[in-house]
C-alpha cells in the first residue's frame, strides 16, 4: 500500500499491523461502535483504558436514572465488543507503561 505525498513523492505505508484504537466513554455510551467494527470498517485491536471503565461504573451507579442507564448501555456495548465482535479488544492500565 502505498500514498500519494503533497509533490508526487511515493512513501511506503506499514503494512504488518493496524494500529490500536482508543475509546472513550461517550463512544462506548453511544453504541455504534458495535455495527462500525461489526461491518469490518476498524482495522486493529481496540484499547479500553480503565480509567473509562471507572467512569462507566461510577455512571451506571449513579442515582440519577438517565445517567444510570447510559452507564449501563455503555457497560452492555464492552460485553458485546468483548464477546460478539470479531476484533481484539483489551483494557489498558497507565500505571503499567
Amino acid at each position: 500500500v502505498s500514498r500519494s505525498g503533497g509533490g508526487g513523492d511515493q512513501s511506503e505505508l506499514p503494512s504488518a499491523q493496524a494500529a490500536p484504537k482508543l475509546l472513550d466513554t461517550s463512544t462506548i455510551i453511544d453504541g455504534r461502535i458495535v455495527d462500525i467494527c461489526r461491518s469490518g470498517f476498524v482495522e486493529g485491536p481496540i484499547i479500553i483504558p480503565h480509567f473509562v471503565l471507572d467512569e462507566l461504573r461510577r455512571i451506571a451507579d449513579s442515582a440519577d436514572s438517565l445517567k444510570r442507564n447510559k452507564g449501563r448501555r455503555g457497560l452492555e456495548t464492552l460485553n458485546v465488543l468483548q464477546k460478539d465482535v470479531p476484533i481484539e479488544v483489551y483494557t489498558w492500565s497507565m500505571l503499567s507503561c
